[in-house]
């Protein structure tokens, strides 16, 4: 699935900029936070939306499926460990089979989306945000989230915005050329990166529809670590205790598909590059 909801080239200056700015954040947290995380101990992780793009010297830019479908089991991965270590149980939930039953699923998992986007107008109004005040939001979708979370069984719901974009050889001699240009007028050469990455993560509440959490990370590097950057800030509070054997959802306990192959390694690889925090 496309999507322009993060504007790539201004995310990743946002990056450059921020390690001098320590007392500046990307994250977002619903000012009830504390409050509701006691009443959520699961979490389910609805179909990252990725978009991946190759640049080209014609202009004629291409979308990478393979390396989308690739980079969304990635992200799915990881994020499932992810909240797994921060103690929460993640709900494993057939989208795709619960949808052949459930027709009103799609129109929810948009719905889910575009109210985010809506959210996203309060939430980054501006890049960055005091730290002191990152906690200071209350942004609700609503009851997007209900269909959802009455299907799933879980508490919350993990949506996953990726994009993407690498350069084709002929459009990197071309951005060598031009920095050279402008070094012999300048003094100064400058490239633009070959590839990168920005993405958004949110935690929403089921029940209430709160916009509990929500961060943004890029990084000049076309792999998966910009998701590791962004949940290091994922909230440290207290969230429901699971009993030992936890009731699944009848759909989580349906026989599940083998996991299809990881991605390659120049996506899913989270040390090839350093993630930069915007």
């Amino acid at each position: 699935m496309q999507t322009t909801r993060l504007a790539l080239p201004i995310v990743l200056a946002f990056s450059m900029l921020l390690g001098g700015c320590a007392n500046y954040t990307t994250v977002r947290q619903h000012k009830e936070l504390p409050q509701e995380s006691q009443n959520i101990g699961s979490v389910v992780i609805l179909p990252p939306e990725v978009a991946i793009q190759l640049i080209t010297f014609t202009g004629e830019n291409e979308q990478e499926t393979a390396r989308q479908d690739a980079t969304a089991k990635a992200l799915s991965d990881e994020a499932k460990s992810a909240l797994a270590a921060r103690g929460l149980h993640v709900v494993d939930f057939d989208f795709a089979k619960a949808a052949e039953t459930h027709p009103e699923l799609a129109f929810a998992l948009t719905q889910c989306s575009d109210a985010l986007k809506t959210a996203d107008k309060t939430l980054y109004g501006k890049t960055l945000v005091d730290a002191k005040d990152m906690g200071t939001f209350s942004e609700n979708i609503g009851a997007a989230a209900n269909t959802i979370a009455e299907l799933s069984g879980a508490d919350a719901l993990l949506l996953i915005n990726y994009q993407g974009f690498e350069k084709s050889t002929g459009m990197v001699a071309k951005d060598i050329i031009a920095g050279a240009l402008l070094g012999v007028l300048t003094g100064q050469a400058q490239v633009a990166p070959s590839q990168g990455a920005s993405i958004e993560l949110a935690l929403i509440a089921a029940n209430s529809g709160n916009v509990l959490w929500v961060n943004r990370k890029a990084a000049p590097a076309l792999n998966t670590a910009v998701h590791a950057t962004a949940m290091l800030e994922f909230p440290k509070v207290q969230w429901r205790q699971q009993p030992t054997a936890i009731a699944e959802a009848p759909q989580a306990q349906a026989e599940m598909p083998a996991a299809t192959e990881a991605a390659p390694a120049a996506i899913g690889a989270s040390d090839s590059s350093p993630a930069v925090a915007p």
